[in-house]
């Protein structure tokens, strides 16, 4: 496990640079929902921009170094808020915090991702969340 700021694109950048990993799994997140709401643009900064950063990240070293790098985002049930129960995979996301609103975001930027780049798309599993 390496230690990175969600925050600093260069670090994150130089973290891949330095280990050369043939998987990302981006599990940076606040996850104290009372918080969130005390701190919203920070954890808009950190969860979902964060995403965005890291994702610039392996798209960039990945181009760089012609390797393919596998990527997984951490989802949440608490993404699904304020869906009425029973939910499954077509449930609709329905946040209801700060948190995971931003989760919500790094959710799509993922989708977005493995999408318009054509990136991680050996496998699609269950909303995108898992391997691919």
């Amino acid at each position: 496990m390496h230690d990175g700021d969600l925050t600093d694109g260069t670090g994150l950048r130089r973290i891949l640079e330095k280990i050369k990993p043939a998987e990302v799994y981006n599990l940076g997140a606040q996850s104290h929902v009372r918080v969130s709401f005390d701190q919203p643009e920070y954890i808009a900064d950190a969860v979902a921009t964060g995403t965005l950063r890291l994702l610039e990240a392996v798209r960039d070293y990945s181009g760089n170094m012609n390797n393919r790098i596998r990527f997984y985002q951490a989802g949440s049930s608490e993404m699904f808020g304020g869906a009425a129960p029973p939910q499954n995979e077509r449930t609709p996301f329905y946040p209801r915090s700060p948190c995971t609103f931003s989760k919500v975001a790094a959710y799509w930027y993922t989708v977005n991702y493995r999408e318009a780049y054509s990136l991680f798309n050996q496998r699609r599993n269950w909303r995108g969340l898992d391997y691919c």
